[in-house]
């Protein structure tokens, strides 16, 4: 997973979910784990995730954010509802997550942010090595891209 790969490459992180105790659970797995519960569609939540990593190690390095989106099934079948409630979770709040990162990333010259938007949300894949290159100092030349792993799932073209 994402998180164990970070760990090894000796990462801090600060995780967030709705869910406390098993945020609670999984930071008892990594070293020096902040927890912060609560729901990333809350518009202060964002800045409050930077916050606390400004706090506790002075920096901010890499953002992931990594939301659901709406449920899955034809767009005949999924209300405007289901379809605003993932883009507030997965655009809105991941340009929110980037806002309050991005100026201390700039600030320090250095920093990463990768998104996730898939159904890898809900069922994790092999999806984190890619993260944690694309987050690493290997990969400071690539920017600005969406990159498809999902192990040939889909079959269109982008």
């Amino acid at each position: 997973m994402l998180r164990d790969l970070l760990a090894a490459e000796g990462v801090k992180v600060v995780l967030n979910a709705r869910n406390a105790a098993a945020l609670d659970e999984l930071a008892d797995t990594l070293p020096d784990a902040v927890v912060v519960a609560g729901d990333i569609t809350d518009p202060l939540l964002p800045g409050q995730l930077v916050d606390t990593a400004l706090k506790r190690w002075g920096q901010v390095d890499i953002v992931v954010g990594n939301a659901g989106g709406p449920p899955t099934g034809s767009a005949l079948d999924v209300d405007d509802k289901q379809i605003l409630a993932a883009m507030n979770s997965n655009l809105l709040a991941s340009v929110r997550l980037a806002r309050a990162a991005v100026p201390h990333m700039r600030e320090q010259r250095w920093g990463r942010v990768c998104f996730i938007a898939s159904a890898s949300v809900r069922q994790p894949n092999d999806f984190g090595q890619v993260v944690a290159f694309l987050c690493s100092e290997q990969a400071r030349f690539i920017n600005g891209i969406a990159l498809g792993v999902d192990g040939g799932a889909v079959t269109g073209l982008l």
